[in-house]
């Protein structure tokens, strides 16, 4: 369940937190690393173009 704090209320953004396997973690650290953007950026990302939501 996602849940809204006082500063992610202030800029539109809600916190959420989610379960990784071990080799999905090190595969996204790695491609956050590679591409120097930050884990909830690239999430952000890959639902946007699963759900087509821009």
């Amino acid at each position: 369940m996602a849940k809204t704090t006082k500063e992610s209320s202030e800029n539109n953004n809600i916190t959420v937190s989610f379960v990784l396997n071990e080799k999905l973690l090190k595969a996204l650290n790695a491609h956050t690393a590679k591409e120097d953007r930050s884990v909830s950026w690239v999430i952000r990302k890959a639902l946007e173009q699963y759900l087509r939501v821009k």
